[in-house]
């Protein structure tokens, strides 16, 4: 190789824009460096693909080979540096991929003289995270993320992490964790760069998620297998936690008596569920303070004015639950509360009209009986005695 050479030898086309940035210098009369390969280096360019070579002063030329993924050599002689011996331009195309580089620095003024030691530097990669929030879906009460993720050049499945609010480092709250590991498109693996085939992910939005963060924006982070940056999957923060009201509804409406029995009447459900759900009974105050009493699955048929009330097609909501004389004489006159539960993990809410109503007391029959005191003068007195 002669320091006058100036051609460029079998150079494969690039597909994507990439920065390589090599630095090589002397010591102990040998060329050493380092080398790193990047998408977008912030100290480097904003745009565009890009080389940076810096060998330092007094050298003026550098000649580069390089080796991509194993095959080579591919070539550049007489490299210009500048004055402070760097060499940088965008106009150069870069496939991604693993390099190994070998350079010779020369300097040709006042008087040619090179440095034929050589060096290779491995520089791999960057196998970053990308990816895609493709939609949020509704299938009936429940709502999904869906997209991909991956890491480029990875064939695994790699985590994300769902955040609401902002991204991580934004003042977000992470709600949900998952692995992108659902059967994805050959598109998908092409944009990856990659032979992998499961690279999607569908999270279901849980509904405390729903109740609390409604309306605020979603971020996904992609977690790097290899310790690089979680960076966003694009798309983050345009779509929003939905909007969907799950709360516990309800009503006592009565205790009703037939006969010499009594029983607690109303209905209770979960919004938009349309199965049945348990409520707890309270006497003398809700829970925490009252006392409990027994719990009981709100499933007795109900009309279509209960449904619409639960927002649901559901059609067994209420409950009928009988007082028996035992509860009356320990509880009666205490109110009765009733707690709704969630089957969605919400707050476990009271129903309507709790504290209203109150346990029937019980009233236990007197027994009398005749006794005859008389007085020394021989009258009777009639005395009545409870017993």
């Amino acid at each position: 190789m002669t320091h006058d050479q100036h051609d460029k030898e079998r150079r494969p086309a690039a597909s994507r824009l990439r920065c390589i940035l090599l630095f090589l210098f002397l010591a102990g009369g040998a060329v050493e460096g380092f080398g790193q390969y990047l998408d977008v280096s912030p100290n480097v360019v904003t745009q565009g693909e890009c080389i940076w070579l810096s060998a330092g002063s007094p050298y003026d030329t550098i000649a580069l080979q390089y080796w991509l993924n194993g095959s080579g050599p591919y070539e550049w002689y007489d490299i210009p540096l500048d004055g402070n011996g760097q060499y940088y331009t965008c106009t150069e195309s870069w496939l991604t991929g693993f390099y190994e580089f070998t350079a010779i620095l020369y300097y040709s003024s006042p008087a040619w003289f090179s440095i034929y030691s050589t060096l290779t530097i491995n520089s791999p990669p960057l196998q970053e995270v990308m990816g895609v929030i493709d939609s949020v879906p509704q299938e009936g009460n429940q709502f999904f993320l869906c997209g991909w993720a991956c890491a480029r050049f990875h064939p695994n499945p790699i985590d994300v992490h769902v955040y609401v609010g902002g991204p991580s480092w934004g003042g977000g709250t992470m709600v949900a964790a998952a692995t992108a590991n659902q059967p994805s498109e050959p598109e998908v693996a092409a944009a990856c760069e990659t032979t992998g085939s499961n690279f999607r992910f569908r999270i279901q939005i849980p509904p405390t998620v729903i109740q609390q963060f409604a309306g605020q924006p979603i971020y996904i982070h992609g977690i790097s297998p290899f310790g690089l940056g979680n960076n966003l999957l694009d798309n983050s923060g345009v779509f929003n936690v939905p909007s969907l009201d799950q709360s516990i509804t309800g009503n006592i409406e009565q205790v009703a008596q037939q006969g010499n029995q009594f029983f607690i009447q109303g209905w209770a459900c979960a919004k938009t569920h349309p199965n049945p759900i348990d409520i707890r009974i309270y006497f003398g105050g809700p829970a925490g303070t009252g006392a409990y009493w027994q719990s009981v699955t709100a499933n007795a048929p109900s009309d279509s004015g209960v449904a619409a009330a639960c927002n649901s097609t559901g059609s067994n909501y209420r409950f009928w639950v009988e007082i028996p004389d035992s509860t009356r004489q320990q509880f009666g006159g205490q109110t009765i509360f009733i707690h709704g539960v969630s089957p969605f993990g919400l707050a476990d809410l009271l129903i309507g009209n709790s504290g209203v109503h109150t346990v029937p007391a019980i009233d236990l029959p007197v027994f009398w009986k005749k006794d005859h005191i008389r007085t020394p003068g021989g009258a009777v007195i009639v005395t009545a005695v409870p017993q």
